[in-house]
């Protein structure tokens, strides 16, 4: 599922969903401020599978240009999708860990955002 495919319900739903889907798009100027912008709103709104999708996308964004911060948030989408019991998701954020060199069984922590500590063991 891509995040722009995500069908708006309110004013705020839509406001995420055009984040999410400026952030994806390859013509994006700034698609990590996007990225950001979309995490914390799906943060803020209690969406914690699209906030994990969202991290996914910024650490495959980020890639080797900052692996510290990739690896950060795609250790921090492993831990959302574990808590959430989405395995398949997971199972991505823990092979893009492997790619970005880091093992999944260490994660960092990402920035400090509080609607990360629950989802954080």
């Amino acid at each position: 599922m891509v995040l722009a495919e995500v069908e708006p319900t309110s004013d705020a739903a839509a406001r995420l969903a055009g984040w999410a889907s400026r952030a994806a798009a390859e013509t994006s100027a700034h698609p990590q401020a996007e990225l950001d912008l979309a995490i914390d709103a799906f943060a803020e709104a209690g969406m914690p599978y699209f906030e994990g999708r969202a991290r996914m996308r910024l650490a495959d964004l980020l890639g080797a240009s900052n692996a510290e911060l990739a690896t950060a948030e795609a250790a921090t989408a492993l831990r959302i999708f574990a808590a959430l019991g989405a395995a398949a998701q997971a199972a991505q954020a823990r092979a893009l860990l492997d790619r970005l060199g880091q093992s999944a069984g260490r994660p960092g922590l990402s920035r400090p955002d509080r609607s990360v500590r629950p989802y954080a063991r």
